[in-house]
C-alpha cells in the first residue's frame, strides 16, 4: 500500500484558516497599492504647484526686467517704493521728446503692467498669488537701478507653496 494514498472520504478545498490567511495577505497588498497611488497623487500635485510658481514668477520677472531696461528713469514721486505692495512707475523719453510711462503694480494678488498707451495686462496667471512685491530704487551719481523683491504663492488647495524671487536691473538711461 502506497504511503500517500488518498482516502475515499477526503474532499478538495480550502479550510477556514487558509481562507483567512489569503484574505489578510490580499488586504495588505491592496492597502499598499492604494497608499502608493495616494502618495503619487500628492507628489504630482506638489510638482504642478512648484512648476506653476516657477513659470509664472520667471515670466513676470523677465518681462519686468526687459521693460525696466528700456526706460530712462524711475518716477520717485508717484512710485510706491520700499514697501509692500509696491508700485513702480518708469518714464521714457523718445528722440522726438515725447514721454511715456510704464507702471508695475498689484491688482489684488495679480501682478499687472500698464502704460500710458495701453490698458493694464496681467503678468501672472490666475493659479498663483503675488503675496509680496517691493521695488527699491538704487541711485548713484552715474546710474539708476531697480531692485525687485517678489513672493509668489500657489493657489493649489492642500499644497500651498511659496517662493521668493529677487532681481536687480539697471535702467538704460543710466549708462
Amino acid at each position: 500500500m502506497p504511503i500517500f494514498q488518498k482516502s475515499k472520504n477526503s474532499t478538495r478545498g480550502l479550510s477556514i484558516v487558509e481562507t483567512i490567511v489569503y484574505i489578510g495577505l490580499l488586504s495588505i497588498l491592496l492597502l499598499s497599492v492604494v497608499s502608493s497611488i495616494l502618495t503619487m497623487g500628492t507628489a504630482v500635485a506638489s510638482i504642478k504647484s512648484a512648476r506653476s510658481i516657477s513659470t509664472n514668477a520667471t515670466n513676470a520677472l523677465e518681462r519686468m526686467i526687459r521693460e525696466i531696461r528700456e526706460m530712462d528713469t524711475v518716477d520717485p514721486t508717484n512710485s510706491i517704493l520700499d514697501t509692500n505692495p509696491g508700485t513702480l512707475i518708469l518714464i521714457a523719453t523718445s528722440t522726438s521728446g515725447a514721454t511715456s510711462s510704464l507702471r508695475f503694480f498689484l491688482s489684488g494678488t495679480t501682478l499687472m503692467i500698464g502704460s500710458t498707451t495701453a490698458s493694464a495686462q496681467m503678468l501672472t496667471g490666475r493659479d498663483v498669488d503675488v503675496t509680496n512685491l517691493v521695488f527699491r530704487r538704487i541711485a548713484t551719481s552715474t546710474i539708476q537701478a531697480v531692485k525687485i523683491e517678489m513672493t509668489v504663492q500657489s493657489k493649489n488647495g492642500k499644497n500651498i507653496r511659496h517662493k521668493n524671487y529677487y532681481s536687480t536691473t539697471v535702467l538704460r538711461g543710466s549708462y
